[in-house]
């Protein structure tokens, strides 16, 4: 699934570090404004895949990535769910 290196992986957790360090402040979106839902278990994987753990103790990643691709994105149980307890409103009206 993919042919990433492993310094391509450990950049792309550093470039993943940032931005959620960047975007951390909106984990609460005012309501209106767009947002992304991504699966928990995918989410995991996505994580283990470019070494997140490793990175963020600067410990040297060891296992092939190769055996770690997440695959993609997959929202069915989230958005199919009959009761959508995952679904909250977090943002204040303005």
């Amino acid at each position: 699934m993919s042919n990433k290196s492993l310094e391509e992986l450990v950049a792309e957790c550093k470039e993943f570090i940032e931005l959620k360090n960047k975007n951390r402040v909106s984990r609460n979106p005012p309501v209106g404004e767009a947002v992304f839902l991504v699966n928990k278990k995918w989410w995991k994987n996505y994580k283990q895949y470019i070494f997140y753990r490793e990175v963020k103790s600067n410990t040297k990643p060891v296992t092939p990535a190769e055996d770690r691709h997440p695959g993609p994105i997959n929202n069915d149980e989230e958005l199919c769910d009959d009761k959508p307890t995952n679904l909250k409103g977090t943002g204040k009206v303005e």
